[in-house]
């Protein structure tokens, strides 16, 4: 009855440490996540055009914004849970010697 004890509460311990930010939060759908891990600011760049050059070539850049970052649930398809992860949003590849315009945005 004691070791039966001591396993639960050690169970119970493990599972209320995974539940902090630093060890990843088990989870079955995205709500979960959002609920228990809330938003972030984040900045998210992105290539923009900023017009043409005096040849009359399209122009850009890259402009960083705070955006609200949120968090999901990475669950592979095999299984019934699992792990909340957040948001994140990659930095593109950008050459200011030679910028490809072609996926700028409009602002």
């Amino acid at each position: 009855m004691f070791k039966t004890t001591i396993s639960f509460l050690f169970v119970i311990l493990s599972i209320s440490l995974m539940a902090s930010e630093e060890y990843p939060q088990t989870c079955i759908t995205h709500g979960e996540c959002q609920k228990s891990l809330g938003t972030v600011t984040s900045p998210m760049c992105l290539i923009v055009n900023t017009g043409t050059n005096a040849s009359g070539e399209v122009t850009c850049t890259v402009r960083c914004i705070s955006a609200v970052a949120g968090s999901y649930c990475d669950k592979p398809d095999d299984y019934q849970y699992g792990f909340c992860m957040r948001e994140t949003f990659d930095m593109p590849n950008f050459d200011p010697s030679n910028p490809d315009c072609s996926r700028a945005v409009e602002l």
